[in-house]
């Protein structure tokens, strides 16, 4: 069997897997990495990646409902990346699309939701990222006509399938039934939606298969997988 396929047979049991979240422990030092990224942020000041993995890091602790982390005063580092990302944007218009979604988020992290409208309307009008879209609707519910336009207004300049489906993903979490998308677009995401149904009933077969026959048919042995990844089994799946 194919080393992707049965990445992909392993990855389906749920075998082996590991976070890539840092994990809560008591030594962790995050100040450290914060800093770590600004120091790297200084070194290649055109470059926004350090600013938006600071960010990101921020942002996702906040979302967790954090005020404070390992010692780091998360309100005080949100409101300095938002004032540093609207002077990144300014000054390297390539990355302002980028720069403007990690803003709004972090902004309608602050309670701060008529400035990350702003932030995150000027995201998508650089018609460079759609990183702003899913934020930007969460901030329009429950005004679902305004969703509507919103979607409708992406997806006129979308022209890559895989943005395409970005929209549609994004806009069928508020209206399931794109009411402003083509039939054309509305035909193409009902078969992703079947592929998707097959791909998860697919997974369910296999996790709960017979070892011995997944190992004749596939050559996979699971309970070998299981043994030196995470040890679940089907029977301790709840």
């Amino acid at each position: 069997m194919c080393a992707l396929a049965r990445l992909l047979l392993v990855s389906a049991l749920g075998l082996g897997g590991s976070s890539c979240v840092p994990k809560a422990v008591p030594d962790w030092d995050a100040a450290g990495q914060l800093d770590a990224l600004r120091t790297e942020a200084r070194a290649v000041p055109n470059d926004v990646g350090p600013l938006l993995r600071r960010a990101a890091m921020v942002s996702g602790w906040l979302d967790a409902g954090a005020g404070e982390v390992w010692g780091v005063d998360l309100t005080g580092e949100a409101d300095e990346l938002i004032a540093e990302l609207a002077d990144f944007a300014a000054a390297n218009p390539r990355a302002r699309g980028r720069s403007l979604a990690a803003r709004g988020r972090l902004l309608v992290q602050r309670g701060r939701p008529a400035e990350a409208h702003v932030a995150l309307r000027s995201s998508l009008a650089s018609r460079q990222t759609l990183e702003g879209l899913v934020p930007l609707l969460d901030l329009l519910a429950p005004d679902l006509a305004a969703q509507t336009a919103l979607c409708a207004e992406t997806r006129w300049w979308v022209s890559y399938e895989g943005n395409v489906v970005a929209v549609l993903d994004a806009c069928a979490t508020h209206d399931p039934d794109l009411p402003w998308a083509s039939a054309e677009d509305r035909a193409m995401y009902d078969r992703l939606l079947d592929a998707r149904g097959y791909q998860r009933s697919l997974a369910h077969e296999v996790r709960w298969a017979d070892p011995e026959r997944l190992q004749e048919a596939y050559g996979v042995d699971v309970r070998a997988d299981e043994a030196a990844g995470s040890g679940t089994s089907p029977q301790d799946d709840p």
